[in-house]
């Protein structure tokens, strides 16, 4: 039979509670938000095991990061006017004009990208582009 303990009625043979999701440190670095990914420009399932392996290591030195440090680093550039060469690469309706959208190097060829927009400490992923087709040249 489970016993009370003395403090406010819990009983001690419950668990402790699971930790919140906010338990690490949040200000640890730049985290990835799927919240605006559009999956049909690219979809993550078409990468191989190596651009996999890639894409976790470009996160994993992310969350390493500032934001500060991220924008600065060599792996972070801002989109230059103009829109991408393939019409699938369309801005969604979801992130206003006033967002500028940015790339991030993937790998080491400096072919696989994934873009996005920038706020606070969150990349806001929009599309991923293994073969360097949004803005080519």
């Amino acid at each position: 039979m489970p016993r009370k303990s003395h403090k406010r009625g819990m009983r001690t043979d419950q668990q402790d509670p699971s930790p919140s999701l906010r338990s690490l440190d949040d200000d640890a670095g730049v985290t990835v938000s799927f919240a605006h990914y559009r999956a049909e420009t690219e979809c993550l399932s078409t990468w191989g095991k190596a651009d996999l392996k890639s894409f976790v290591g470009v996160l994993e030195k992310m969350r390493a990061m500032n934001i500060a440090t991220l924008r600065n680093s060599s792996i972070c550039s801002p989109h230059r006017k103009g829109s991408p060469l393939a019409e699938r690469f369309s801005r969604p309706d979801t992130i206003g004009k006033d967002y500028r959208m940015h790339e991030i190097r993937v790998d080491r060829s400096n072919a696989a990208r994934m873009h996005g927009v920038i706020e606070d400490s969150v990349f806001y992923l929009v599309w991923l582009d293994r073969k360097h087709e949004v803005f080519p040249e």
